[in-house]
């Protein structure tokens, strides 16, 4: 599939010209010499267009390509039409021919769709995909892109996925998508190694420290940078080396290590001389001239401005001239298109006036010849007539021997079926039951009209049969209902029915079929998975009411913060998260923890984190928040170390101690932050928590104490992630932290209570009608 590949855009080799390897006189030998079969001959045109022009003479290849096109129409080889299309647009798009070579690639998937050529229609979304990005059309590149990503085989056709992936960043890339393309790249990468295709695994890293260059994660791309130098380095590829030093250079400039920037630049500099590679330098000279600068080393300085304006006024000059070598050929194209249109409408007229003449010539043969065929006609419109009506007749007892089979069949199963089946007249009279119903009942039909009458109405346990019936023939659709039966031994027998209404062929109503199924033992099973869920549901409800016996009460938590709230929203019935509430010596210290889980797991894990809390603060005497969390996690190891499983729950948590008297609050906390909204200013202040929970955790360390000064009017807020974390919207995102912030900032000003209600409401409408994926728990504490 390469060739349908757009070689310069995807750039996932480099171009290799095989005159070396190749006798081309042989090829065209082979392609004139009329003796060889024209598969033999259009695969050495296709070298030819491919492996001698393509990539060094576009003309050239423009030119056997539409040879090729004009070969394969003559001698009606329809079946490589496609590939000759191909060969067309590809010659256009490299001689700067866009909008000829985009026209081609169309005509060319339109081709492939019609003819189910799987390869080619892969190959012309990849195509378009590519030349629609450089044309910085991006929804159409994206659009076909998706197209070749639906249509390839992801298990087998590896290779075609890393280029799928490629394009993909590429897009990602000139939209500004950046974590989208980086993803992309990564993708490619593996398939890269996956293949051992090294030179295609040095670009996908450069490009990546390109892509975080973009994004300024310096750092990040130093060590893209250094792995691909590193790759390079062992297949000895000097254009990679070279762009990796040159690489390596721009990130120390921008990181102003300006002696390993230079030391680097001059390295791609030397390499490239050597291989006398100036044109490569442009860049090179550019970032030292701009480092020199910086330096103050004006003379430095000034060289390398004076290398860099050199070479790029010289690539300006060559892509000028390669411009009006372009232009020049573009004109002479549509001069010879336009010349060949008036010789095609000359010779259109010509062709027009011979065929009204010929038209004239054989009207009057075709008069006689008409005369002859209707008397044909009427002489064989009989005999086809006689025909049919003798195929009719057979067709008949055919159909009627069919018949007869398929009753004779319908009724072994009518009888030998463990399904009762009752059939009624319109009116709902029962006419016949089966073998089943006897057995099931120990009732004939006669006993059954003798004992309960014949109409369905009566003998039915269902008051609701004379409406059902009516429903039926008034909808034409079958209706299904469950009753249960009390047979004569007195067996609880559960019975599924469908009535079916069958009409006749004039529509009108002509029979009731019942058919009905033995579903007892579902439902005793359904009564036993109801009784089941009753019990476990009850059993959680209990669990839930002692989780909230843990939990302080709002009366309790208003006496302390009379100026709060908290939004408390599980996912289940019992919570991971939770909030803890405790005063002394004028001091309020209030948390927001989220525990491992949900569910039920999770409110175990919170019963635990509560307990060791109050057992650090109350029976312990612990006021300062980080010697709480720090004596907290070693309580919570210390617990699920008994169990001599290798457990590693435990809890996030941001826990405050808010000081009255001086207007001062101390807080901690474990992956959970502390956000503050000064009054004064409408500002939202983040303090960052230690990144380690209350657990059994391999880097462990100290907890941080931090002390912050409030003023009045101030808010707190404690959370845990289940709020920001939330999937929903139009796109089905989560909600994220810096919607969080923003909603937090819109409603500062509210009332405490207000504030509730508008979280709440927020939550919810952002959900909709989404899983809730974790709980919620809001604390908002104003001073």
């Amino acid at each position: 599939m390469q060739k349908y590949l757009l070689k310069l855009i995807l750039l996932f080799s480099f171009i290799s010209t095989y005159n070396s390897q190749q006798n081309f006189d042989s090829l065209f030998n082979i392609w004139k010499n009329t003796s060889f079969s024209d598969s033999i001959r259009l695969r050495a045109l296709n070298s030819i267009i491919w492996d001698k022009y393509m990539f060094l003479d576009p003309d050239s290849a423009l030119h056997y390509s539409q040879l090729q096109y004009n070969f394969l129409l003559k001698n009606n080889l329809t079946n490589k039409i496609g590939d000759a299309i191909n060969n067309r647009a590809s010659a256009f798009y490299y001689k700067g021919f866009f909008k000829e070579s985009l026209n081609d690639y169309h005509k060319c998937l339109e081709w492939s769709l019609k003819n189910n050529d799987l390869e080619l229609i892969n190959g012309s979304y990849i195509n378009l995909s590519a030349i629609y990005n450089l044309l910085g059309n991006y929804d159409e590149a994206f659009h076909y892109n998706q197209k070749s990503f639906q249509l390839i085989d992801k298990k087998k056709d590896s290779a075609q996925l890393a280029h799928n992936y490629f394009n993909s960043a590429s897009i990602y890339t000139n939209t500004k998508k950046f974590n989208d393309a980086i993803e992309f790249y990564l993708k490619a990468l593996s398939l890269s190694k996956e293949k051992n295709n090294t030179n295609l695994s040095c670009m996908i890293l450069g490009h990546i420290g390109g892509v975080l260059i973009k994004q300024k994660k310096y750092s990040d791309a130093l060590i893209y940078f250094q792995k691909k130098l590193e790759l390079a380095q062992s297949i000895n590829n000097s254009k990679y080396i070279s762009s990796s030093y040159t690489s390596l250079g721009e990130v120390y400039k921008l990181l102003e290590d300006y002696e390993l920037a230079i030391k680097y630049l001059y390295l791609s500099i030397d390499l490239n001389r050597n291989f006398h590679i100036s044109i490569d330098n442009e860049a090179n000279y550019n970032y030292l001239y701009q480092i020199y600068k910086a330096l103050g080393d004006q003379l430095n300085a000034l060289k390398m401005f004076e290398l860099y304006t050199y070479i790029k006024d010289s690539i300006n000059l060559n892509e000028n001239f390669n411009e009006s070598i372009r232009l020049e050929e573009k004109r002479k194209y549509n001069e010879i298109k336009y010349r060949d249109s008036i010789v095609n409408h000359q010779k259109m007229i010509y062709n027009t006036q011979r065929i009204k003449q010929k038209e004239k010539e054989s009207n009057f043969l075709l008069l006689i010849i008409l005369l002859f065929i209707i008397f044909s006609i009427l002489l064989i419109s009989r005999l086809l007539v006689i025909r049919r009506q003798k195929k009719v007749i057979e067709k008949q007892r055919q159909t009627t021997i069919e018949k007869n089979k398929e009753l004779e069949r319908l009724s072994i199963v009518v009888s030998e079926t463990e399904n009762v089946i009752l059939i009624l007249d319109p009116m709902g009279n029962v006419q016949w039951v089966n073998d089943s119903f006897v057995r099931l009942n120990n009732l004939t039909l006669n006993q059954l009209i003798e004992q309960r009458g014949e109409n369905i109405t009566t003998i039915s346990n269902n008051r609701n049969m004379a409406e059902i019936l009516k429903k039926c023939s008034q909808s034409r659709k079958p209706f299904r209902y469950d009753a249960l039966n009390i047979t004569d031994q007195g067996l609880r027998v559960w019975e599924s029915s469908t009535i079916t209404p069958i009409f006749d062929q004039k529509g009108r109503l002509k029979n009731f079929i019942i058919i009905d199924t033995d579903i007892t033992k579902q439902k005793d099973a359904e009564d036993l998975i109801s009784q089941k869920n009753k019990d476990i549901t009850d059993s959680i409800n209990y669990a839930k009411r002692l989780q909230n016996a843990i939990l302080p009460s709002l009366d309790y938590l208003n006496k302390l913060l009379p100026n709060s709230f908290i939004y408390f929203h599980p996912k289940s019935i019992v919570s991971g998260d939770f909030y803890w509430v405790e005063s002394f010596d004028h001091k309020v210290f209030f948390a927001v923890a989220d525990c491992t889980g949900h569910g039920v797991p999770g409110a175990m894990v919170s019963v635990i984190c509560s307990n060791v809390l109050s057992k650090a603060f109350l029976e312990e005497k612990i006021t300062q928040p980080d010697k709480i969390l720090n004596r907290a996690r070693e309580l919570v190891v210390e617990r699920f170390a008994k169990s001599g499983d290798d457990i590693h729950d435990g809890m996030d948590i941001s826990l405050c101690c808010y000081n009255e008297k001086s207007g001062l609050i101390e807080w901690s906390g474990a992956n959970n932050p502390l956000w503050i909204i000064r009054n004064n200013n409408m500002l939202l202040e983040e303090f960052v928590p230690d990144k380690q929970p209350i657990g059994m955790y391999s880097n462990k360390r100290l907890f941080t104490n931090h002390k912050i000064k409030l003023n009045k009017g101030d808010q707190i807020f404690l959370f845990s992630d289940g709020f920001a974390d939330q999937f929903g919207g139009k796109s089905s995102k989560k909600y994220k932290s810096a919607n969080f912030k923003k909603f937090l900032l819109s409603i500062f000003e509210k009332p405490m209570d207000q504030q509730k209600k508008l979280l709440s409401k927020e939550f919810d409408s952002w959900k909709g009608d989404l899983e809730q994926i974790d709980d919620v728990c809001v604390m908002g504490v104003r001073i």
